[in-house]
């Protein structure tokens, strides 16, 4: 779950693969999106306009780390990795994401081009 600082925006994660962006004030849905696997990671970009999710792929295929318009759901882009995406991270500029994995891998995402990091020992 992650809550937007500039917004009363509130994102969640499932296993029912899906991801949520909920106004808190209202508990009104304001958009829904769908992905092939479990979502285990959300976050909201610092300026509450885009939120990132990390998920699973379909049967072991790795992970998906994915950018969205919050308010809308429109995809903006996507990662794949080696291992479930459990974790996403906004650069506080916006600039850029994180990404972290079970497995020990982790990536980022720059204008528009993606970075494998070295593995965590």
């Amino acid at each position: 779950m992650s809550v937007s600082l500039r917004r009363f925006w509130v994102a969640t994660g499932s296993g029912d693969r899906s991801a949520r962006v909920f106004d808190a004030a209202t508990g009104a849905e304001l958009c829904r999106m769908g992905h092939i696997g479990a979502v285990s990671a959300v976050a909201f970009s610092p300026d509450g306009t885009r939120v990132a999710t990390g998920s699973s792929g379909p049967h072991g295929s790795g992970g998906r780390a994915r950018v969205f318009d919050a308010a809308t759901g429109a995809e903006l882009f996507r990662v794949r990795q080696e291992g479930t995406v459990n974790a996403v991270a906004f650069s506080p500029d916006c600039s850029w994401v994180a990404t972290g994995s079970g497995d020990g891998s982790a990536g980022d995402r720059r204008e528009d081009r993606r970075r494998a990091l070295p593995r965590a020992s």
